[in-house]
């Protein structure tokens, strides 16, 4: 039954008319009861507006409307695509690589409820050494040190940074403040030799370079 469903969805209909709730429900079918699939995909995206916002969500916050089977399978999900995603920006320098790193970001970020400065540490050949969650704010507001940064650059032996403010409710349009910080950064980190990229804005649907207006 569960793959006579699949192949209704999936193999009979063009996949530019398969609308959210049917993938969701797709995404269900296996960690929900008969016929519940459709309800929870539906009462989930009533909840949290969108596909991606429900892939987003916490565990927490899935089981307010779903139980806790189908909250830990929406989420592994999510993690599965992130990693992919990841892959792509692991296999190749970061610095030439602007549309899969977009592609990452908005997928990783865009749903976040609260801003984040994320740094992503890249060795002297400008691929992924890791990346880390520097300062979590509120709604509207986050902020680090800019030692914050260059402490954690040290800590991973990098050659370069690439700095990420995530605005997931505002306008991701750069700030005074944004473009302040950014070039205290930039000044802090090249008195050690160490280049900073980029400094990223990610909203809720685009992604704005500073480095691409020439603001750093």
């Amino acid at each position: 039954m569960a793959a006579s469903f699949y192949h209704r969805v999936l193999d009979d209909v063009p996949q530019q008319v398969v609308d959210d709730a049917q993938i969701l429900s797709l995404l269900l079918l296996p960690v929900s009861g008969p016929g519940d699939h459709s309800l929870v995909a539906q009462r989930l995206l009533e909840a949290f507006g969108s596909l991606g916002a429900v892939l987003s969500a916490s565990v927490e916050r899935l089981t307010e409307h779903t139980d806790e089977c189908a909250a830990y399978h929406i989420h592994a999900t999510h993690v599965a695509f992130k990693r992919v995603l990841r892959e792509k920006i692991e296999d190749k320098p970061l610095i030439g690589s602007w549309p899969d790193l977009e592609k990452y970001l908005l997928v990783a970020f865009r749903h976040e409820s609260t801003e984040q400065i994320v740094a992503l540490f890249l060795d002297r050949n400008n691929h992924l050494i890791d990346d880390e969650i520097l300062a979590r704010g509120t709604v509207d507001h986050v902020f680090t040190y800019p030692r914050e940064v260059v402490a954690w650059a040290l800590r991973h032996g990098a050659s370069a940074v690439i700095m990420i403010h995530t605005r997931p409710i505002r306008d991701p349009t750069p700030s005074e403040a944004d473009v302040h910080l950014g070039r205290q950064v930039t000044a802090a980190l090249a008195t050690l030799g160490i280049a900073m990229h980029d400094h990223a804005i990610v909203g809720k649907n685009r992604v704005v370079s500073l480095r691409s207006q020439r603001l750093i």
